[in-house]
């Protein structure tokens, strides 16, 4: 078991296959309490992937409950690149992804939330596609959301990017490939409070606002539980604040 601490991060496993692999893409995970099972669910999604050359980089948030599950998994796939971390405190979404991008070492970033899985083909499909595309900076599928049933409720990311379609809300789902890179010159997800639950319509609006696109992957390639976050008059009036040419008011739109 390693102990080594990085920025209130500690590192607290790691499979004998992390060292000695160059991964290309790197997919997160954040564990929070009560959800093991469903991350559980999605590291496997991940490890069944056709793509070989990516790693799996986990954090784990659940405070005086450590997800010991997790630690299973990693040593019952001991020639899967992965890392498990552990913070002592939930700050965030939004503040785990941008430790998760500070951590990772693909050129690609693939963020997963527990509940949200990809298919085999999944990674191979989306670097192919965005890396297709020199000046794109994420790669996106279309996403299906469940509610409990057997059949999805609702077709996420089922648009091209077009900046104009933000005014009307976040059409983008976050199960998304992006260039580390990228994402750090823009600044990361916001860590602002008042946005929670609204973090991957603030980076695509980032995105946006910089004259960073993203490319469609007209295939369903991921899917998720069913997910809300209502629209609440005061984080429209704070999105706009943010990107006043990209979301004006009706009134100026």
């Amino acid at each position: 078991m390693l102990r080594r601490r990085r920025r209130g991060v500690r590192i607290v496993e790691q499979t004998p296959a992390y060292l000695t692999s160059a991964p290309r893409v790197t997919v997160t995970l954040v564990v929070r309490p009560d959800h093991e099972q469903e991350a559980l669910e999605s590291l496997a999604s991940a490890a069944a992937s056709l793509y070989d050359a990516f790693e799996l980089l986990v954090l784990d948030v659940s405070g005086e409950r450590p997800a010991p599950a997790v630690r299973g998994f990693l040593d019952d796939h001991p020639s899967l690149p992965a890392r498990l971390l552990r913070q002592p405190e939930d700050r965030g979404l939004a503040h785990s992804r941008n430790t998760l991008t500070k951590h990772a070492r693909g050129e690609h970033v693939l963020f997963l939330d527990p509940g949200g899985r990809i298919y085999p083909s999944t990674l191979e499909r989306l670097v192919k596609t965005l890396e297709a595309d020199p000046d794109a900076a994420f790669s996106y599928p279309m996403v299906a959301a469940y509610d409990g049933g057997d059949r999805p409720v609702e077709l996420l990311s089922s648009l091209p990017w077009e900046p104009e379609r933000l005014r009307q809300g976040n059409g983008i789902d976050g199960i998304a490939l992006i260039r580390r890179s990228r994402l750090l010159e823009l600044g990361g997800y916001s860590t602002d409070p008042r946005l929670a639950g609204w973090e991957d319509f603030y980076l695509w609006c980032r995105c946006a606002d910089a004259g960073a696109h993203g490319v469609h992957v007209p295939q369903v390639l991921g899917w998720r539980r069913h997910l809300s976050s209502p629209e609440t008059p005061a984080k429209w009036e704070l999105m706009r604040e943010l990107f006043p040419t990209l979301l004006p008011t009706p009134s100026a739109a």
